[in-house]
């Protein structure tokens, strides 16, 4: 029997966490290896054959008491029902009755009104928190769900913005402690949505464990190693309107099967119904149609309909006639359709249709490349405050992209945007006031910038306040703070500061002197092709330092940072043509080189052309094969 008592003692969210928790075991026992660390699970006395009845005689008594709060109890309902649809429990259909009555008597529209009325910095957890107030009744009130949505448009809590997997499942993270139990069953009832499992599997790889085990776990890394294991693709874009009607739909599916009993007819619906005469109806009569809901499923007849209601302006339909000739779903491919169906939408002011016609005369896809037409629909939407747009419209005045390049206009955009959290033009704003550029010089604002974007995980940002702290720029020099930004954004494979990270561990700057890990850190920037890093490699194999000597290793890595231009690389590969270190000598190639250094200023390499010059050492093509023999060469033979 579980211990009611003590649950009865903890406060309302711990209760909705166990709850939430208990449910995922109710509905899959094999998840029992989750919880065997927790409180509630060493607290009380579960026995596997009795488990299923003692959960719902726990559900029974906390609702009557009422100890839970009203989203639980909506998704408890709904996951209860679909349990009953596979069982014939008497006690369980009077506890389903009990929540039904329970549910009659709230107010839910009411709370969800109010629920919208909040936006933190979480915005999967408000979406998510905000989704788990929906019942059947509101779902297919479309006068209700017009006003809801308004509502969360209007308040942030639901938006047109895109976020990458990695960011998304960053805010699963961060949840906070008191909405994790509401959070986590509602994603319970959200499996089938290939998203919603991947907040599902990574609430429960991070929130069941300890909080002493979360303070250890850096956060992004944590997250990067959930993806890779699952083969996800970390390119992936999701908007957050999407995230939430693809949500609302798959509820609605959901309690379709729970309250439609005759599954095996078709209904007869009103003509009135059927041939709807006004837009809106007709868009929502082709989702019923395409989704499968209150009539059979036919998708083509869905189409006929979306088609219709788009045909008569409605916004909603001509941008997902777009989106479906972009992608050939359900209709043949055609770019130009599908651009036509967006201009449409986009003149009567749809965010996403404005933001998409922007990208495509951007890259000059589907139609020819038009930077003054991208520059004029960013700035449409960023007139309606999207930071998105705000940011590409703050880049079209720094490079002059469409518009007369201006750098005071630049910054003022950018700094819309970064004001709002965008963390690439705060990254923008610490480079404006880093160079002086639009703006007045000034550190101090630079280093609070950059250190903001860099907090929100860009690692650009982080490898520059590295930098700051290392040299003392805008902030008092701090060495191990600079180590620390240059391990954040080298782990994100910023291959400069994976350089500026081995110089570190070589030079004891905010850490104990490391050569292996200096050695570590260098290659993997060499590998990224970073110049520094390969001239420092071809140094290092030159010299025999940190590493055995080896003149083909110099001269290959000196080779790959001057195809890169590095004018010292350059130098130093002249230098083994001239002497035969790693390779052949080649007196006219190394001539050609310090020619090439030396041209753009690099002053030893004039100090090297002109012995060149003085000692007449340039010989012609057709010099003695037998001369060129490397030193390379020399040394194995006199070594064996």
């Amino acid at each position: 029997m579980i211990d009611i008592e003590y649950l009865l003692k903890q406060p309302r969210s711990k209760i909705n966490k166990i709850i939430s928790q208990m449910t995922a075991l109710f509905i899959n026992e094999n998840k029992a290896s989750l919880f065997k660390n927790t409180d509630w699970f060493q607290t009380m006395n579960l026995q596997p054959d009795q488990y299923s009845k003692s959960f719902l005689e726990l559900i029974d008594i906390l609702s009557a008491k009422d100890c839970l709060d009203l989203s639980i109890i909506i998704n408890l309902r709904m996951i209860l029902g679909v349990w009953n649809n596979y069982t014939e429990d008497e006690f369980l259909n009077n506890l389903i009755n009990k929540l039904n009555n329970k549910l009659s008597q709230t107010d839910t529209f009411t709370n969800l009104l109010n629920q919208g009325k909040y936006a933190t910095n979480n915005i999967m957890a408000d979406l998510l928190k905000l989704t788990a107030l929906f019942q059947e009744d509101i779902l297919n009130n479309y006068e209700k769900m017009e006003l809801i949505n308004d509502l969360m448009f209007k308040d942030k809590s639901i938006t047109t913005l895109e976020f990458d997997l990695i960011d998304i499942l960053m805010h699963i993270l961060k949840i906070s402690e008191s909405d994790i139990g509401i959070i986590y069953l509602e994603l319970q009832t959200l499996q089938d949505e290939f998203l919603c499992d991947m907040m599902l599997k990574t609430f429960e790889e991070y929130h069941l464990l300890s909080n002493s085990a979360k303070k250890r776990i850096d956060k992004r890394p944590f997250i990067k190693n959930i993806i890779i294991k699952n083969k996800w693709n970390t390119r992936s874009m999701f908007d957050i309107f999407s995230i939430y009607k693809n949500i609302l739909d798959l509820k609605k599916e959901n309690y379709d099967l729970l309250f439609y009993d005759n599954k095996e007819e078709e209904l007869e619906l009103p003509l009135n119904f059927l041939k709807p005469v006004d837009a809106k109806s007709q868009y929502d009569l082709a989702w019923k149609y395409i989704k499968g809901v209150d009539i059979k499923k036919d998708v083509e007849q869905g189409i006929k309909w979306l088609n219709l209601s788009a045909k008569n302006g409605y916004v909603y339909a001509q941008y997902h006639m777009a989106l479906r000739y972009i992608t050939g779903d359900a209709v043949e491919k055609d770019e130009h359709k599908a651009w036509t169906w967006l201009e449409k939408s986009a003149l009567q002011g749809h965010a996403k249709s404005i933001y998409k016609l922007a990208r495509i005369y951007t890259d000059g896809i589907i139609v020819e490349q038009d930077y003054e037409k991208a520059f004029q629909f960013y700035l449409m939407l960023a007139n309606q405050n999207n930071k998105e747009a705000q940011y590409k419209v703050g880049i079209a005045y720094m490079y002059g992209k469409g518009v007369p390049k201006n750098d005071r206009l630049s910054f003022e955009w950018l700094m819309k945007a970064a004001l709002r959290r965008h963390k690439e033009s705060a990254h923008k704003i610490s480079l404006a006031y880093f160079t002086g550029t639009g703006v007045e010089k000034n550190l101090l604002e630079a280093f609070k910038w950059s250190k903001l974007a860099a907090e929100q995980g860009y690692m650009f940002a982080q490898k520059n306040i590295a930098h700051a702290y290392q040299h003392g720029l805008g902030v008092s020099q701090n060495y191990e703070q600079a180590f620390f930004w240059y391990m954040k954004a080298a782990k994100q494979s910023n291959y400069e500061a994976q350089f500026n990270l081995a110089l570190c561990y070589e030079n004891a700057i905010g850490i104990s002197t490391n050569y292996s890990k200096a050695l570590e850190w260098y290659l993997k920037s060499a590998k990224g092709n970073f110049d520094l890093a390969q001239l420092k490699l071809g140094d290092l194999y030159f010299e025999g330092r940190l590493v055995s000597q080896n003149f083909v290793e110099a001269f290959k890595w000196f080779s790959k940072a001057a195809k890169q231009g590095n004018l010292s690389a350059c130098h130093k590969l002249a230098i083994c043509y001239e002497n035969g270190y790693g390779v052949d000598i080649n007196l006219n190639k190394a001539l050609k080189l310090f020619e090439q250094s030396a041209s753009q200023g690099h002053v030893e390499s004039k100090y090297s052309l002109n012995f060149f010059y003085t000692t007449d050492q340039v010989i012609s093509n057709n010099a003695n094969p037998d001369t060129l023999i490397s030193k390379n060469v020399k040394q194995s033979c006199t070594l064996s």
